[in-house]
């Protein structure tokens, strides 16, 4: 048994437990689609970067993006969002860079197991924090989940500050009713992302995807992670979270297609605001 700096343990290429990390030299390997099993691990870029940068505005953001999916959990045993994650990696690894120079730093596939996720978004934040340090770098997570009731992609609005899990997570715990942080207040509040859920959208539309605004993230642990995201991004980033239908309702390779389009849409307006115009996610 081999420990990684992090969470969890490798088991049989497995990473196990949360997160793993691993140098800039590698990253945990994604499987390829033909193999039904997923390794929960994380590929981040070197933080130095190779590639030369066109000079921008002093003040000028840029998105320095963390991208996330999720492993299977009960009736879902291949989730679509691994794929996303997978197809990304691999564009970045190509030397493939965001609108406005952009870059991807981490991307990560989660166990669907709620308690991991905060420890998971601390982890994901501070990377991207490091990679921002002594930069025009903004850090923004962008987290991809899978709604079986859905047939089209939904952008969600907002995380609820409530757990109401409608089956088990991967570890066995399935709470009713239970308020995620007591410091934001009870099961109705909610916190909104700052980023533009409705030109976001209208940009995937104008490029052909079926593509919803949504106000109602669930309250499994997708909304979980979503909170989370969005409570340790305040004042120093973006957070947003994209639900997709079942790969049997709409094919891998659109919804493939899509996230690279939207990850640029999301770039392209954090490049048009200004370090001082960093708004932040609201506590309602």
């Amino acid at each position: 048994e081999e420990r990684i700096e992090g969470k969890g343990r490798v088991e049989g290429g497995r990473v196990s437990g949360g997160i793993g990390r691993l140098d800039t030299e590698g990253w945990c390997p994604f499987p390829s689609r033909r193999n039904r099993s997923i390794d929960l691990g994380v590929w981040k870029v070197d933080p130095r970067g190779n590639q030369r940068q066109p000079r921008v505005m002093e003040d000028q953001q840029r998105a320095c993006v963390v991208v996330t999916g999720f492993g299977p959990f009960q009736q879902v045993r291949e989730n679509p969002t691994q794929w996303i994650v997978q197809d990304v990696k691999e564009k970045a690894m190509h030397g493939n860079v965001l609108a406005k120079q952009g870059q991807i730093v981490t991307c990560a596939v989660l166990d669907v197991v709620a308690k991991n996720a905060t420890e998971c978004v601390d982890e994901l934040v501070n990377t991207a924090i490091q990679h921002a340090k002594g930069t025009t770098y903004v850090p923004v997570l962008v987290h991809f989940g899978v709604d079986t009731t859905r047939e089209q992609i939904h952008v969600e609005r907002r995380a609820y500050n409530e757990a109401d899990f409608r089956c088990p997570d991967n570890q066995g715990w399935q709470p009713k009713r239970q308020v995620i942080d007591e410091q934001v207040g009870d099961v109705h509040q909610y916190i909104s992302t700052t980023l533009p859920v409705e030109e976001l959208v209208q940009a995937c539309r104008k490029k052909g995807y079926h593509v919803h605004a949504s106000d109602d993230a669930g309250r499994f642990v997708c909304n979980w992670t979503y909170f989370q995201s969005l409570r340790r991004t305040q004042n120093i980033g973006y957070a947003i979270f994209v639900h997709v239908p079942p790969e049997h309702t709409c094919p891998i390779e659109m919804l493939q297609g899509f996230a690279w389009d939207f990850l640029n849409a999301i770039s392209a307006y954090v490049a048009t605001q200004t370090l001082d115009q960093l708004r932040r996610p609201t506590e309602e």
